[in-house]
């Protein structure tokens, strides 16, 4: 039976983390790597890397995809996985690529640091390509509800269980839990974002189970976004491709200026003028002859809800100041939260 279930800080990394299983002969056969990226947030390994330099996410990602020294043009350097710290300019960037031979045993030198996140190269069997920046999300220690469970699939390793997901055809595999004990492969249609009450905590020493959301589906694609500007304030609808749980507000009246779906795929919120209440009247600056609504849509899983994270999106709509009934309906500006916006709230 599975113990109590009890809330993990998101600053708190587990040490028992998982140890990377040895390439299948089936794999090593290959000419070629299918590589894909798992994502370890808000973590950084505390070990010495082979290269070290401000490369962005892209090209850091590229060197090791490829192999790659991105600081020795035309030379090699073997990749499988590497730490990065997005910067606000071009100097600032942080990676650090580390090879096979230092990330066999990583107990221990993993540790919380919410400005990077770690990412893990995988070879898989498939064929799909991924829109995102990476594969997949981890999270140490976490399983989605049995209930919500679709396919149970055995898998020698890892990677042949990431590649199910994948290469799942009958249902929207949009996540997978994996029992590193039995290997048992557990595809679900729910996520964090979809049944976030429904991903467990696992508390039972007899086996180890890891959570792994599949992030093919760019989270931006799955919502379509829409406002109105009215006679009181500015209108915000939200459609969902998935039933969505979280929280829609004002950038910086989280407490007075919100909505909290549950389980929607439908969802709206009237952002009052300042002049008509001050409920969001941090979050509506003014600009020239318009009015400028930032709001947020919480879409990482993490707890208080107004913690914001670079996952989480932002959207703008603009009004004009002087309206006297409702004018048109424009599509709202969507941006990933910038660190400008992240260092003002903090």
């Amino acid at each position: 039976m599975i113990q109590s279930i009890i809330p993990l800080k998101a600053n708190v990394v587990q040490r028992n983390v998982y140890k990377k299983e040895p390439l299948s002969v089936r794999q090593l056969a290959k000419n070629t790597c299918n590589s894909i990226f798992v994502r370890w947030p808000r973590v950084r390994l505390n070990l010495n890397p082979a290269v070290d330099g401000a490369f962005s996410y892209p090209a850091c990602k590229s060197a090791c995809v490829h192999d790659e020294d991105p600081v020795k043009a035309g030379s090699s350097q073997q990749c499988s996985a590497f730490n990065h710290k997005n910067g606000p300019n071009q100097f600032t960037h942080h990676c650090q690529i580390y090879p096979k031979d230092q990330v066999q045993h990583i107990d221990g030198y993993v540790e919380a640091d919410d400005r990077y996140s770690f990412y893990w190269k995988y070879c898989v069997d498939s064929e799909r390509t991924c829109a995102g920046e990476y594969a997949f999300t981890f999270l140490s220690d976490r399983y989605m509800a049995a209930q919500e469970v679709i396919r149970v699939y055995y898998s020698k390793t890892l990677e042949d269980c990431l590649a199910e997901c994948l290469n799942e055809k009958s249902f929207l595999c949009r996540s997978v839990s994996f029992n590193r004990t039995d290997g048992g492969c557990h595809l679900s249609m729910q996520n964090q974002l979809s049944k976030p009450a429904l991903l467990k905590l696992n508390n039972n020493p007899n086996f180890r189970i890891d959570y792994y959301e599949n992030n093919c589906f760019n989270i931006v694609d799955s919502f379509t976004f829409d406002y109105k500007c009215e006679k009181e304030g500015i209108r915000v609808f939200v459609d969902s491709k998935f039933p969505y749980s979280g929280a829609l507000y004002g950038l910086y009246d989280f407490f007075t200026c919100r909505v909290e779906p549950k389980e929607s795929r439908k969802f709206e919120y009237m952002f009052p003028y300042p002049t008509v209440s001050k409920n969001c009247s941090d979050s509506i600056r003014y600009k020239g002859s318009e009015m400028i609504l930032e709001v947020v849509l919480s879409t990482d899983g993490i707890e208080p809800l107004y913690f914001i994270t670079p996952d989480d999106l932002t959207y703008q709509a603009r009004c004009p100041i002087q309206i006297e009934v409702v004018e048109t309906t424009n599509n709202i500006e969507e941006n990933n939260i910038d660190s400008t916006a992240l260092n003002v709230l903090e």
